[in-house]
């Protein structure tokens, strides 16, 4: 197990973390670690989400995709043409 001291400067969150840890009995220790969790697995979701994107673009690319904006002004150009 390692040790980990830190000074939080904001006494608004700290009192928050304080009145949480009173109210659920925990301590301010496994809030704390219980909030870092939740980070890293966001964290990882985040990086995985980037990836899926990052996979999507390359097939857009290699299928010939058209930027959404570009493909939307020729929808509306085609349907001014038929119009008049």
């Amino acid at each position: 197990m390692r040790e980990l001291t830190f000074v939080l400067e904001d006494e608004e969150l700290y009192s928050i973390i304080e009145t949480e840890a009173k109210d659920s009995g925990r301590t301010i220790q496994d809030i704390l670690v219980e909030a870092l969790r939740v980070w890293k697995v966001e964290t990882e979701l985040d990086e995985e989400e980037r990836r899926e994107v990052e996979q999507a673009s390359l097939e857009w690319e290699m299928n010939g995709g058209t930027e959404a904006g570009v493909f939307f002004d020729s929808l509306r150009e085609e349907e001014a043409r038929v119009s008049s």
